[in-house]
């Protein structure tokens, strides 16, 4: 009995990762494009996916998959204010 089940839940799990790998796959191109319906909900459109263009009401929303490119002082700033958070956190905290 317990091998079925281990049997059962690694073909779940392998299932589970090629579909999420056939899904990433899918993605084509520079950009990443999505529809958003006024209620926020939000759908991916382009080659491969259910639609091609977004619904009439429905705004169009297209970003670069690469991004830019961030300024190494501004990062190593934010790390610092990051580690000075969380030690005045743990302050804080050993003193209640």
């Amino acid at each position: 009995m317990k091998k079925t089940i281990v049997i059962l839940i690694i073909s779940i799990v392998a299932v589970g990762l090629t579909i999420g790998l056939w899904t990433y796959t899918r993605a084509a191109g520079d950009t990443i494009s999505v529809c958003v319906k006024k209620s926020g909900l939000v759908y991916v459109i382009g080659e491969g996916f259910r639609r091609d263009d977004c619904k009439k009401n429905d705004k169009l929303l297209t970003w670069n998959i690469q991004g830019l490119k961030g300024d190494k002082i501004l990062a190593s700033k934010a790390f610092k204010a990051k580690k000075d958070y969380q030690e005045l956190s743990e302050q804080i905290i050993s003193h209640l």
